[in-house]
């Protein structure tokens, strides 16, 4: 699989162009590999559409016209695999909170939650064969999206990439400044999002200094992955309840009051450690990130030349 990085020595229009097919195939690749569990296939077909759509935005400003049509057929081509991802995360994240429940949860209490989404997931994914069908569909959709970008000529200057990215880090920062003012569920998600775009977009241009980069890139996926986990266990709790309020959990009232009540601490864990790591993440002003990251660049561009002075 091809490295996830512009190269500083060639032209960044062919570059963008360049990762974007390689993403979009990478994608159709995953979804395909019939070798693999559909778990993996699902996860790494999703992870490249994600990756290919903060590419986008790092053009948007230039082509909103085509920005805006790509990025929705990605966004409904990997909605396709969503709830068949969200089946397995749901039951991935109870499972997980065995160890922490245990001294407070009967075991054979909490296996009957496990089974109550082991049945729920196969209502909402029924059978291999549907799952094929919409892997199957994926495909179809994102093979459009290739043909469609093969006659798109990606005209872009670094400088304006780099007020999409200023525009990337805007959001996450703008994002943490609401989670603060009031830590709601729907607040983090949309932080986890603005948080993810730029966590790839800083990836993609790693080699404007890599050892910085990587300490960066290091800080912004730890904070991707405790939202991630925040949003996982945001959405266990809600399937919990609905799965309660239709009659359809065997458990009784208080292993439902004390699971509820443990995943109540895991968020408040992993909120309070993201708001750390975010507000070191996010101190700078987007306009003194993103003058670092460019002259970073410039930089990159001049040693490859060999036009920097000793």
């Amino acid at each position: 699989m091809p490295a996830f990085k512009l190269n500083p020595t060639g032209p960044l229009d062919v570059e963008l162009a360049r990762v974007l097919r390689e993403q979009l195939s990478d994608a159709i690749a995953a979804a395909s590999l019939t070798r693999e569990s559909k778990k993996v296939r699902i996860h790494n077909a999703r992870t490249s559409c994600k990756k290919a759509r903060a590419l986008l935005k790092m053009v948007r400003s230039q082509n909103r016209t085509q920005y805006r049509r790509e990025n929705r057929c990605l966004v409904d081509a990997a909605r396709r695999l969503s709830a068949i991802r969200d089946a397995d995360t749901i039951l991935d994240s109870l499972i997980t909170l065995r160890g922490k429940a245990q001294k407070r949860i009967a075991p054979a209490q909490f296996d009957k939650l496990i089974h109550a989404l082991r049945l729920s997931r196969r209502a909402t994914v029924r059978s291999t064969a549907e799952i094929e069908r919409a892997l199957n569909k994926f495909q179809q959709e994102v093979r459009k999206i290739v043909e469609r970008c093969k006659g798109w000529s990606i005209k872009a200057d670094f400088e304006a990439v780099c007020a999409d990215c200023r525009d990337s880090y805007q959001r996450a920062r703008s994002a943490l400044r609401r989670v603060e003012a009031k830590p709601k569920a729907g607040a983090f998600h949309e932080w986890r999002k603005a948080s993810k775009a730029l966590y790839y977009q800083c990836r993609l241009l790693r080699l404007a200094w890599p050892p910085a980069m990587k300490e960066l890139n290091k800080e912004l996926g730890k904070l991707v992955d405790l939202l991630g986990q925040e949003h996982d266990f945001t959405v266990l709790r809600d399937n919990l309840r609905r799965l309660c309020r239709k009659g359809l959990l065997a458990a009784d009232e208080d292993t439902m009051v004390c699971t509820l009540e443990v995943i109540r601490e895991c968020r408040q864990e992993m909120r309070v450690e993201t708001i750390r790591v975010g507000r070191r993440l996010f101190a700078e002003k987007p306009r003194g990130f993103v003058q670092r990251l460019s002259r970073w660049w410039q930089l990159a561009e001049l040693e490859t030349l060999g036009r920097v002075a000793a």
